[in-house]
């Protein structure tokens, strides 16, 4: 349930004849690594809102500069094509905040982001859980909920991104993992939802690193590789 007027977000390249996202897309395997840098550098995210959340700042632009960057650098593109092309269409973004209850509603600290394009389609869903606090499982999952519910009534919608702080991340990993199949080596890094939406669903985890700043993680799909055992032990 929507809780306040969303806050409202613009997404500009500043200098098109540079490098660009959208340039990266059309040619992702001569692309390089300080072309992916150049084209995060090239790219602003500009409030509308002069009270919008600083982590949900953070959110947007991590999806939009570093994993992208990460998905290129790893092939996770290759997997979820359709996801990671249309982050280079994003021109604008509203972000809401969510409440429970029907009569008295109360707000919680769970953030809905909508991901638009200059056609005013939303392409990507995030759901950003800004805090801690009270019944973390029961959060969680609303949070999730929430996003999934969002989705299925939404057409178009190339792929969700869930952030969580990371004593919470456990708690939507089993469920997210499960419902992917994530058992399946090809699987889990497609990490495709069932019919109907059969879109990608990636997770995240952050927690306040120096100076407070977010340090954000992608933890589903996991795409470190586990450590060889020692052939002595």
């Amino acid at each position: 349930m929507k809780e306040q007027t969303p806050y409202k977000l613009i997404v500009n390249c500043p200098n098109p004849e540079g490098a660009t996202l959208h340039k990266i897309v059309e040619s992702p395997r001569t692309a390089k690594p300080a072309d992916l840098e150049l084209a995060a550098r090239n790219l602003s995210v500009a409030r509308i809102n002069d009270n919008c959340p600083a982590l949900i700042e953070h959110v947007i632009r991590y999806l939009l500069t570093d994993f992208f960057a990460l998905a290129h650098r790893t092939g996770l593109y290759n997997r979820q094509l359709t996801f990671w092309e249309t982050l280079s269409k994003i021109s604008h973004l509203t972000v809401e905040q969510l409440s429970t209850g029907i009569f008295s509603p109360k707000p919680v600290p769970v953030y809905q982001v909508n991901f638009f394009d200059f056609r005013e389609r939303t392409l990507i869903l995030a759901s950003v859980i800004a805090a801690q606090n009270g019944d973390q499982k029961k959060l969680a999952e609303f949070a999730l909920s929430e996003l999934m519910a969002k989705a299925k009534r939404t057409p178009g919608v190339t792929g969700l991104a869930v952030f969580v702080p990371q004593a919470m991340s456990p708690i939507l990993l089993e469920k997210i993992c499960k419902a992917t199949n994530a058992v399946d080596p090809v699987a889990k890094y497609e990490s495709l939802l069932p019919a109907p939406l059969s879109i990608p669903i990636d997770l995240f985890e952050f927690r306040l690193g120096a100076e407070g700043i977010p340090e954000t993680n992608l933890i589903h799909p996991n795409l470190v590789k586990p450590a060889k055992k020692n052939a002595f032990t």
